[in-house]
């Protein structure tokens, strides 16, 4: 008969009641819209909620009676190790088989003489694997020897055998490790940056365990082939990769009541999230502890990607992240050492600058901001992000980058200056200007207020900069509305500056008399315009009236004109 589920935490809760007795039929009524989120669950989070009971394989059959639906789950294999230890857990070794029973005893037998710290206890589990069990050479090996069945009362077992009797071992003593799925291919086999094969003859199997509060990982079946050379126990990541392959999201979910108490890992903090709010506080208090592990559970359902941004937010730089309808796993978060949360850009800004004189720099500085301020920053293109950075002491140029949706800002390997000068607005240019190139300086830097922007400000500059001599600039450049740079100033002691007309006429005419071959006239703005317009034809002609040839250029960007060689 079937037994009715009305929700997702029901189902999780009844599910896994009965997979726990060693069931090999669930039958399940529930809801429509129950059936259809079950349907839809991701197929990873599925075969790990499986797992978790002991379940390897499970076939799945729908039926849909309008306003009632039915699933019927017939479980095609179990994983006895892991079915196994979970009896042991929750106190209902009474229900186990006959074999069942046996490989309990000979697993407690092994487990027995283990003592020590938990690396030490590790070592000792690993190493009793290696001695007492083969693999088994058989290429159709038997389901006994694909779980902990083969591995403790044949002593042989293939990957998936080791595997699970290693993580019935560690259970047994103290330690806490999981499966992990996926593909090893031999180092003289593998082409190194090609694709992984899919081959199911690469399929493999190994563990992670959790030693002193952090994960590791350990490959028995292949430190069986040299049981001496330890090469894969507690081997680093980036080693492993080099030769296996799998998923970064391995951790199981945990199927139990919503009570957290049930969802809490030995050691393990929770985030209790009631609301967005009291997440991001909880996330916040995870930071500031620098926590590795933990889970954060909902009371509330939360929206798409609000924990990956949470986490952005709060400072985590990578982590390992799996999810089930009630709560998020979190595990291995590694923080930006260099991290604050900030409510407004001038407090960010102050942050960055306080490094200025830290020696060395850091690698990384990492700012978060809630959403309303990282939506305001994110506009228009992260406009006002690079006004907070161009307006801070970093050197150009600045690596930065905007993760999570606006909610965390990067910036990269630092290089700090001096303060720059800010200039208020078009009116202080000109003796800003005449103040910072008295020594005749190459380049110009300074920031711009509210009162000029990229557009406003490069007239009236070049202008001022004319007047104090400078007779080209190989570049300039305006970072949003914030920063100005104007690199290679050329200064020349025959540079002209005109007002008017009258001016420009008079400096011709004397160029004219002394027969330079050519001329760099700045022009004021007015003046510019005056003789630029309609092609240069006042400039053309102020230039006959002087005595120059018609061998005319201008730059409109500059305010300056260039004259060519005078006449005879």
């Amino acid at each position: 008969m079937a037994r009715y589920v009305s929700d997702m935490a029901v189902f999780r809760s009844v599910f896994g009641a009965l997979a726990d007795t060693g069931s090999n039929e669930i039958d399940l009524s529930m809801p429509p819209a129950l059936m259809e989120e079950i349907r839809n669950l991701d197929v990873g989070l599925w075969a790990r909620f499986i797992r978790f009971h002991g379940i390897k394989y499970v076939q799945r059959e729908y039926f849909d009676a309008g306003s009632q639906a039915e699933i019927i789950f017939h479980v095609k294999e179990h994983f006895a190790g892991m079915r196994i230890l979970h009896h042991v857990r929750t106190g209902r070794t009474g229900l186990l088989s006959e074999e069942d029973r046996q490989i309990l005893a000979r697993a407690k037998q092994a487990a027995a003489g283990v003592r020590g710290t938990e690396p030490e206890r590790e070592l000792q589990l690993h190493d009793w694997l290696c001695d007492h069990v083969i693999y088994d050479p058989d290429p159709e090996p038997p389901d006994e020897s694909r779980c902990a069945t083969g591995a403790l009362l044949r002593g042989k077992a293939v990957c998936s055998g080791f595997a699970d009797a290693f993580c019935l071992l560690c259970g047994l003593s103290g330690l806490e490790a999981r499966r992990i799925s996926g593909i090893a291919v031999p180092a003289k086999e593998r082409v190194p940056g090609s694709d992984w094969p899919e081959d199911p003859k690469y399929h493999h199997m190994w563990n992670a365990v959790r030693v002193n509060g952090r994960w590791t990982m350990v490959d028995v079946t292949w430190d069986r082939q040299d049981p001496k050379s330890r090469i894969y126990f507690n081997i680093g990541v980036n080693r492993l990769r080099k030769d296996h392959h799998w998923h970064e999201d391995w951790l199981p979910i945990r199927p139990e009541r919503k009570d957290s108490s049930d969802l809490r890992p030995a050691g393990e903090e929770i985030v209790p999230a009631r609301d967005p709010d009291s997440l991001a506080r909880g996330l916040a208090a995870m930071a500031t502890a620098r926590r590795k592990d933990f889970l954060v559970v909902f009371g509330y359902t939360p929206g798409e990607n609000e924990v990956e941004v949470g986490l952005r937010r709060a400072g985590a730089k990578n982590y390992i992240r799996c999810s089930s309808p009630l709560a998020v796993e979190v595990s291995e978060v590694d923080w930006y050492p260099h991290y604050r949360f900030f409510t407004s850009p001038p407090e960010a800004r102050k942050w960055v600058n306080s490094f200025a004189e830290t020696d060395p720099p850091p690698e990384t500085l990492a700012m978060g901001f809630p959403p309303e301020i990282a939506a305001a920053l994110n506009d228009r293109d992260q406009y006002r992000f690079g006004r907070l950075v161009y307006s801070s002491r970093l050197e150009i140029p600045i690596r930065w980058f905007i993760c999570g949706e606006g909610a965390l800002l990067l910036l990269e390997n630092p290089i700090f200056r001096d303060p720059l000068p800010l200039v208020k607005g078009p009116a202080d240019l000109p003796a800003f200007v005449r103040r910072r190139l008295a020594g005749r300086p190459r380049d110009l830097d300074f920031l711009i207020g509210s009162g000029l922007s990229k557009d406003t400000v490069r007239d009236p500059l070049f202008e001022a900069l004319f007047r104090c001599g400078v007779s080209e600039v190989d570049r300039w450049a305006c970072w949003y509305d914030v920063r100005v740079r104007v690199e290679g100033l050329h200064y020349d002691p025959d540079f002209r500056l005109a007002d008017t007309r009258e001016q420009a006429l008079a400096i011709l005419k004397d160029a004219a008399r002394r027969k330079l071959p050519g001329l760099r006239l700045g022009c004021a703005e007015p003046l510019f315009r005056q003789l630029s317009a309609e092609g240069y034809r006042e400039a053309f002609a102020l230039a006959h009236e002087a005595g120059f040839s018609s061998r005319l250029r201008a730059r409109a960007s500059s305010l300056m004109l260039l004259y060519g060689e005078t006449e005879e």
